[in-house]
């Protein structure tokens, strides 16, 4: 895999087809059902969230030429983060706990949305050498022993360097 935003865009597909499969078969799911399959999501979304930051934010935030796709992405960013939040905030047991599903996923899928936006115009503009580097980090975190889903940072780094065998 060497292309960033083909590797965020299979993770988009990857988080919302479990968040659609959740919402569509809530009412046959039984309590715990409903709560791993949240956690699961929850979790999904938080290494994206990771990645995203990590691969393609973190690059690009103190450019001048993007700032109104990047707010546009962190808007909807915070707006999910909220529903999160909201989220783990309900019991799995109360009434409308699949409208807030429902309206996870609508915010996800807009929150995707935005960062497509800007992954369009990011790899029609940055130079050759600024994606290269993007897509080389992108490599070591795939290829890192940490986890497919863990990215690798300074904190990670130095617990692994501390642990004793």
């Amino acid at each position: 895999m060497d292309d960033v935003f083909k590797y965020l865009k299979e993770e988009q597909a990857f988080v919302v087809a479990s968040l659609k499969e959740l919402v569509q078969n809530f009412p046959e799911k039984n309590r715990e059902e409903v709560f791993d399959d949240v956690k699961l999501v929850c979790d999904k979304l938080g290494g994206y969230f990771k990645k995203q930051a990590t691969l393609v934010l973190d690059e690009v935030e103190n450019d001048n030429e993007y700032p109104g796709l990047i707010k546009k992405t962190k808007k909807t960013h915070d707006r999910l983060l909220d529903d999160l939040e909201n989220l783990v905030m309900i019991h799995v047991d109360e009434p409308g706990y699949r409208s807030y599903l429902a309206n996870l996923l609508k915010d996800c899928e807009m929150y995707f949305s935005a960062s497509d936006e800007l992954f369009a115009k990011l790899s029609a503009t940055l130079s050759k050498s600024v994606l290269k580097r993007i897509n080389e980090k992108l490599s070591k975190i795939i290829h890192s022993d940490v986890g497919f889903n863990v990215i690798q940072s300074p904190d990670v780094q130095s617990a692994k360097a501390t642990q004793q065998p």
